[in-house]
């Protein structure tokens, strides 16, 4: 995850056009005692690694969700600093995290950020980091109990499609298409109802695109599903006694990767009704207990692709987790 904002005053009421110069994160009492900058200057180092197909419905690879590309690689090309004339620039928009940030064609941010009270697209200058637009998005179950921090229920993954509009999961199990509406922020351009699918205690985790254009979604409660962007049709698989609490992954034979916290599973669109079947499914080593920063006693990754025709994760074993690498083909 990725925050661009603190824990302090909370900045509510913004709409999309308005604006907002960022205010910096204060610094630490540790500021008075520690030095700025600790190391010397290097030179970068590229390294080189396998092409990711680009899935034709999502933004470029590397700017279009949480996990870089449809492949879940979570390997970016972009330099990294190397300690010539380091300068920070922050902003604090409140007691907020923005859990998944993307980057349109002009190179701003998109980031979905949570706050107290639920969810809000920001659009954000990269440099200055001065929010350009809001959209609120439906708030949160205030009585759920649940850390407004730590919610993944329609509050972290969303991701950019190949015209720069934001597909957002939402806590009242909708799927918005959000455009941007040139420099001034957003606007609402077609909702997906999936409540009749997904039950009212349960709520929507992740969802991307397939090769196909085709939406896939998953819950908490185990129901994996896809939504027909076209003609809004709804279908859905539920995995009995299990829940999901990552995102997943996607290739470009059709076949979606996603864990629970028993097993993972490869599912594949029917060719006929397009409904989601589950092609293989290998159960793990899920341990005894949660670990500390586990969202649930299973997996806490998102399964990864790459090589020739591999996925990872890792399991919940004891005393220590194992990586674990699978072969992904039908």
């Amino acid at each position: 995850m990725f925050a661009i904002v603190a824990a302090a005053l909370t900045v509510l009421g913004l709409s999309a056009g308005s604006a907002q110069a960022a205010l910096p994160i204060p610094s630490g009492p540790g500021i008075l005692v520690t030095p700025a900058f600790v190391g010397t200057a290097t030179t970068a180092t590229p390294i080189t690694a396998d092409p990711v197909p680009q899935n034709p419905y999502l933004a470029a690879n590397g700017i279009s969700n949480m996990h870089d590309d449809a492949y879940a690689t979570d390997a970016y090309t972009g330099p990294g600093p190397v300690g010539h004339k380091l300068k920070v620039t922050s902003a604090l928009y409140g007691v907020e995290e923005c859990a998944t940030i993307a980057f349109d064609r002009a190179g701003r941010i998109v980031g979905l950020c949570g706050n107290l009270l639920g969810p809000v697209l920001r659009l954000i200058d990269p440099s200055t980091l001065n929010v350009l637009g809001t959209f609120h998005l439906p708030g949160r179950n205030l009585l759920s109990g649940a850390n407004p921090l730590s919610d993944l229920c329609g509050g972290a993954y969303f991701y950019l499609d190949n015209q720069d509009r934001a597909i957002v999961a939402t806590t009242d199990r909708h799927v918005e298409v959000v455009a941007e509406s040139g420099a001034k922020g957003f606007g609402l351009l077609r909702n997906y109802d999936l409540s009749a699918a997904v039950g009212a205690k349960d709520c929507l985790i992740a969802l991307l695109p397939d090769w196909s254009g085709r939406i896939w979604f998953e819950t908490h409660g185990g129901v994996v599903g896809t939504l027909d962007p076209t003609t809004g049709k709804v279908q859905t698989l539920a995995l009995t006694g299990e829940i999901i609490a990552n995102s997943f992954a996607v290739d470009e034979t059709g076949g979606v990767f996603i864990v629970s916290d028993h097993a993972l599973y490869r599912f594949d669109a029917d060719p006929t009704t397009g409904e989601p079947v589950i092609t293989w499914r290998q159960a793990y080593d899920r341990g005894t207990q949660q670990k500390p920063g586990q969202l649930s006693q299973g997996s806490g990754t998102t399964p990864t692709l790459f090589g020739n025709g591999w996925v990872a994760i890792t399991d919940n074993a004891d005393p220590q987790m194992n990586v674990i690498v699978y072969q992904r083909g039908k």
